[in-house]
């Protein structure tokens, strides 16, 4: 993963190809690291079964640069397949994809139908040319419940294009503008920063490392480890009060800080608060954060900070929006502004 720095206005559409002018704290896959583990192989391309990219992914991480990488796949002749859960409700990640398809090579494009058509959990769909989507369709279980089709059919037929277009792109974005503000408002109160980049327009964030008081930022580890439960332990609670769409990870914490210019020091050592996960033999350390070393840092404070990542999807309402804040609120109040006593 890259740096990659964001120069959008918010009422601009987002520019995935541009060069990031300077670091931030977003993180984006690098199509120059995806050749040079190609050319890495054995037999080079020929070792490669697919490309696997993402559109849609939780925040800090930026969507693929799925044009670059498209002629990427184009040129070394190496089949191409796209994650692209939310993808279909995003104007900007459409606009990438129609490109990918027309200047580089595309062999199958996966949304999730639950995600982009509010209909149950269960389905999805698969575009791409028949000599991909034919093969697929026969791989399918032949006593697989019908119930998906059907639902996506009708849901269709009743809501139309113009319904479809109005509710995942003109009220979703508008409903994005307030969702970030109402957190924007809720963290300025408390402390804490909104993490958002117009590049990712389905997922974003909040900071959670004063949610139990205590000073993370210039504190040691034990401020930074009591924060980590204090946020693990908001997320329990808003699930028990059937909020259960926010998710919250938290980093790993170190004797000595990931971020400190003591290389050697930072690589021999183990954390002591971890919150590692194995995924095919690998173990990730601040799992959820996109890195371990490179993990979130704070615009103002340049620490790793706990969080709770949000996405604004199709069918949310202003009402819903305004309900989790409220929430948020009572596991989270703000501090009470101190008074001065006069004489």
């Amino acid at each position: 993963y890259t740096a990659a720095s964001s120069s959008t206005a918010p009422n601009e559409t987002p520019d995935y190809t541009a060069s990031p002018s300077s670091p931030t704290a977003f993180v984006q896959c690098s199509v120059d690291d995806i050749r040079a583990c190609i050319e890495q192989l054995p037999h080079k391309a020929n070792s490669v079964a697919a490309v696997l990219t993402t559109t849609s992914c939780f925040c800090p991480r930026l969507p693929d640069d799925i044009l670059g990488i498209a002629r990427l796949c184009a040129e070394l002749n190496v089949p191409h397949v796209v994650n692209n859960a939310y993808g279909l409700q995003s104007p900007a990640i459409l606009k990438q994809l129609d490109a990918a398809s027309r200047h580089g090579r595309i062999d199958a494009l996966v949304q999730s139908t639950d995600k982009n058509f509010m209909v149950p959990v269960g389905g999805a769909i698969i575009i791409g040319p028949s000599s991909c989507v034919r093969p697929a369709s026969a791989m399918y279980p032949g006593r697989a419940s019908i119930a998906p089709i059907f639902d996506v059919f009708l849901t269709l037929l009743e809501m139309g294009k113009k319904q479809f277009v109005s509710l995942s792109h003109q009220k979703r974005l508008a409903h994005r503008e307030h969702f970030l503000a109402k957190l924007g408002a809720f963290a300025a109160l408390r402390g804490e920063e909104v993490i958002n980049d117009p590049r990712n327009d389905i997922s974003f964030g909040l900071t959670l490392r004063n949610c139990v008081g205590g000073d993370m930022v210039n504190g040691g580890a034990d401020s930074h480890i009591a924060a980590n439960k204090g946020a693990i332990g908001i997320g329990a609670k808003l699930y028990r009060m059937g909020v259960t769409g926010p998710r919250v990870i938290v980093p790993a914490v170190y004797s000595t800080s990931p971020f400190s210019e003591d290389k050697e020091a930072v690589q021999q050592q183990q954390p002591i608060f971890s919150t590692s996960k194995k995924v095919a033999g690998i173990d990730f350390q601040s799992y959820g954060m996109h890195g371990s070393d490179e993990a979130w840092l704070s615009q103002t404070t340049h620490t790793a900070a706990p969080q709770i990542i949000v996405a604004c999807a199709i069918g949310i309402e202003q009402e819903d929006i305004d309900t989790f804040v409220e929430r948020l609120e009572k596991l989270y109040p703000a501090p009470k502004a101190s008074s001065t006593a006069t004489a």
